[in-house]
């Protein structure tokens, strides 16, 4: 259905193994030319399909799309790439999203054959992709349990627990239901994503739409989402046979007062620090808690008392006894983590059997042999083309003349069971584990709570200081019988508390049916913080309920009147901290592609180093790649290279080259401890304010020094310049057809950012047309305090400090990279340019003089 102008949306392709007949190494990226936000898109890439051809799709870089390949007809697959939100300009970014489409066994095919594709290494404008674009409402809700078809027994007078899923973007839904001739019979706007409806026995229609400021709803049946519903009272039909094990089910609500730090600025509205049962609604945190819900269900069963929470965090904390921040951050878990969870409420070791919808479906008489065997049915329901899902228990079935039942417990995360029709439920089955009667299962930790004779639960606190011996113990590492632990005159939970609500969430009220009224702890959706910063603020390694001294300026927290407040940075961070002759240093693992070149003014070759040990090599190199020297701490792999390298290991003498093509190496070998750099290179954090500048299309922007942002963004068409100094950002964003240039390349620019960097504007060009590469990239320096992935995809001059993140360099054409890179992984595409410029740092103290050729240009400082 296309009902915006298609025109303005074009999409490109490259293949990056053009010459190869066993893969098609696609890359595809979307361009937004409607100036507008555009919702639900699907693009359509259609692949030949041989006579005994099974193909395999393997996503490499989706960037945040979803892909999956379908078989269209006889002889065609297509491969359908979603997008919820296409955003103006270029989606995801410039090097675009990357794919592997080859045979499931990398034989040879025609890929010349597939109607989409074109034989191109650069990225071309390809009409033969369809695009099909909705950018007039959001796509319905999926439902959590009523998929199309169900068949419900309910009790005469009980509702019907209506659940979805959440849409994103979505800030309001309206649920409608309609009888079979269209009738309305229901309708409710809400900002939940579940109601209870009471309807009488019938055949009904429903659908739950969803809207933001920018869109309206959908309307009915838009998009083919009417879903068919059936009720039936228990009291029409004539049981013959049933079963049940009758599991009692709890809701997903918070259960202990186990701390929540991922809230940020929102932890106090949210009652981070209380169970949430007595609420009538679920967070966004407590709304995918279906696995686990469904383990405490069984955990109970078996008379466990264990909580809700310590499941979560037990299985949630990978292992990493003080994982504080990634409790509740992430609830959703999969497969593999439900298992996990099972295995430890359920105290035992046996194996539990995950059987494939696919190859052995689920049964009606398979559930009535389960439970007839004292076993119990989990089972995950999917739906087709989403990611969607949601798991529960069955526990019960029900022989009538009208048809085999089964019951489900927990339908909508807030513990409401229901009855379905086997045939209407069993079609929408993923996957299910049968779980045997345990001899044993798991009690709630001692160090967070006892149950006392009441049967209620006494939280565990020895200080009293409102942490429990748990979250003390195994979270924070604290000492349970202090209540400050650092002696630092402030007490445990108010620092913990301090970063907690100095971080800043990203609450999204927009719309006009967002009152002043309106009562915030009842909102569903509070999006908290992503990850944690401001718990260590001075980049130390403690948080702050270990740390006497917070920010490091030598004052006790509790004699600091800001003793969270970082107002200065150590010397370290203005000089260069890179050794002069290393260009590429990583402290895990290093991969550089093939036909890389390097190129140094201070030595014969380039110098990388690796310290990384965790992964089998800690170093790779492609084909063709000019010669460098290496320095490593673990093996290094050399594909396929007519170069001869000069390789340093420093630990085990084991240590060696692996070269498939059989050609030597000149290697030498230290002990550990003669590595020749001592580097403790850490990203400072600081006070980004609560500022926020965009700049638009036509507009120039100079920006002073010390300048402090919460985001910064260069749309396409905006020009900002650095100045000669610091600046400090939050969020870093700069657009396509953006650019980026600097007051004066003679002088020192240092820009730190600290949680996210979008970077597809290119280094701008002097007004004489003059651009010097290395005096830029000797005086430019970027030094990011986050974690994620950032993909460098322009022509790049300056250093890169990344002590936390990868990088990948060189992802697009743009293949020139000027100055030293120093991050925990870095990755270098195919054919790219590097040249070691190190970074010149200048004391000199340097005033601003604003010159006549800036202020005629509308310029001015911000």
């Amino acid at each position: 259905m296309l009902i915006c102008d298609v025109s303005a949306i074009t999409v490109e392709t490259l293949d990056e193994q053009v010459n190869s007949s066993k893969q098609t190494a696609l890359r595809l990226r979307i361009n937004n030319e409607t100036g507008k936000n555009l919702y639900d898109i699907n693009v359509r890439f259609f692949v030949q399909k041989g006579r005994n051809e099974l193909l395999v799709v393997e996503g490499y870089d989706l960037g945040g799309a979803r892909a999956r390949l379908d078989s269209l007809r006889e002889n065609i697959w297509v491969l359908t790439i979603s997008v919820d939100t296409l955003p103006p300009g270029i989606y995801p970014y410039e090097s675009g999203i990357c794919l592997g489409i080859h045979d499931v066994n990398w034989q040879e095919r025609d890929k010349s054959l597939d109607p989409s594709y074109i034989a191109s290494s650069i990225f071309v404008n390809n009409s033969k992709v369809e695009v099909n674009v909705d950018g007039n409402h959001l796509p319905d809700a999926v439902p959590v349990t009523l998929v199309s078809g169900t068949n419900m027994l309910i009790d005469e007078g009980d509702p019907i627990p209506f659940a979805w899923h959440r849409v994103p973007n979505a800030e309001k839904y309206r649920l409608r239901v309609f009888t079979t001739d269209t009738q309305l019979v229901y309708q409710k706007e809400t900002y939940e994503n579940r109601e209870s409806v009471a309807l009488g026995a019938g055949d009904y229609l429903w659908q739950v739409e969803a809207k933001n400021s920018g869109t309206g709803y959908s309307g009915a049946g838009a998009g083919g989402l009417l879903n068919y519903l059936t009720i039936d009272y228990f009291g029409s039909v004539v049981v013959r046979d049933s079963m049940s094990h009758n599991i009692r089910s709890v809701s997903g609500h918070k259960d202990t007062p186990m701390l929540v730090v991922g809230w940020g600025e929102y932890a106090d509205l949210r009652e981070w620090d209380r169970p949430h049962l007595g609420r009538t609604f679920l967070d966004e945190i407590e709304d995918y808690s279906c696995w686990a819900i469904a383990i405490k269900n069984l955990n109970q069963l078996y008379e466990g008392n264990l909580s809700l929470d310590e499941i979560i965090w037990r299985v949630k904390s990978n292992g990493d006894s003080v994982n504080a921040f990634r409790f509740l951050l992430n609830a959703e878990a999969s497969y593999e983590e439900s298992k996990i969870g099972l295995k430890y409420a359920l105290d035992s070791l046996a194996p539990y059997e995950n059987i494939s919808y696919k190859e052995e479906p689920l049964t009606f008489d398979k559930v009535k042999d389960f439970l007839a065997q004292n076993q119990e049915i989990l089972i995950k329901m999917t739906w087709p083309n989403t990611t969607s899902g949601h798991i529960m228990l069955i526990d019960s079935y029900y022989i009538t003349d009208d048809g085999n039942f089964v019951r489900c417990v927990n339908v909508d995360n807030l513990g409401n069971n229901g009855v379905f029709l086997a045939d209407s439920l069993f079609k929408a089955i993923g996957w299910y584990i049968i779980i045997d009667k345990p001899e044993s299962v798991r009690n709630m930790s001692p160090l967070l709570g006892v149950e006392n004779n009441e049967g209620t639960i006494e939280w565990t606190d020895s200080d009293n200081d409102g942490i429990t011996d748990f979250d003390e113990i195994y979270r924070f590492r604290t000492n349970p019988n202090l209540d400050d632990s650092d002696s630092d005159r402030v007490k445990d939970k108010d620092e913990i508390h301090s970063y907690t609500i100095l971080e800043k969430g990203s609450l999204d009220l927009r719309g006009s049916y967002v009152g002043m009224n309106i009562d915030l702890t009842q909102m569903r959706f509070i999006a908290g913080v992503q990850r944690e910063y401001m718990a260590d603020v001075d980049g130390d390694g403690k948080r702050a309920e270990l740390d006497p001294d917070s920010d490091n300026d030598g004052i006790l927290d509790g004699d600091d009147p800001e003793p969270y407040k970082v107002n200065v940075f150590k010397d370290s961070m203005d000089i260069n901290e890179l050794p002069k002759d290393v260009v590429l240093y990583v402290r895990k693992q290093l991969n550089v592609n093939d036909g890389t070149a390097c190129e140094s003014n201070l030595n014969r070759y380039c110098m990388y180093a690796s310290e990384g040990t965790d992964s089998e090599y800690g170093m790779i190199m492609g084909a063709r790649v000019a010669p460098v020297n290496l320095y490593a701490r673990n093996k290094i792999l050399i594909r396929s290279n007519d170069n001869t390298f000069a390789v340093n290991y420093y630990g085990s003498s084991d240590l060696t080259t692996v070269r498939p093509d059989g050609k030597a190496t000149i290697e030498r070998h230290f002990d550990d401890d003669e590595w020749p750099w001592k580097l403790d290179i850490k990203a400072p954090s600081f006070d980004e304010g609560d500022s926020v500048l965009v700049v638009q299309r036509g507009d120039t922007c100079f920006l002073r020094d010390n300048l402090h942002l919460k985001k910064l963004k260069v749309e396409s068409g905006g020009v900002v310049y650095l100045p000669t100094g610091k600046v400090y950002v939050g969020d870093l964003q700069l657009d396509s057809g953006g650019k980026v240039g600097f007051e004066n390349q003679a002088r020192n620019t240092i820009l730190y950012v600290k949680r996210r960097i979008i970077w597809r504007s290119k280094f701008i060009y002097k007004a004489n047309g003059q651009f010097s590469y290395e005096p830029v990239a000797a005086k430019f320096k970027l030094i990011y305090s986050g974690v994620d992935r950032v993909f460098f995809d322009v022509n790049w001059f300056g250093s890169i400090i990344a002590p936390n993140a990868e990088i990948v360099l060189g992802q697009t054409h743009e293949k020139k990279f000027f100055g030293q890179f120093f991050a925990d992984k870095i990755t270098v595409h195919q054919y790219t340019q590097l040249k070691n410029i190190p970074f010149e740092f200048d004391r000199e103290r340097v005033e601003y003089v604003f010159s006549e050729n800036k202020q005629k240009n509308n310029g001015g400082k911000i």
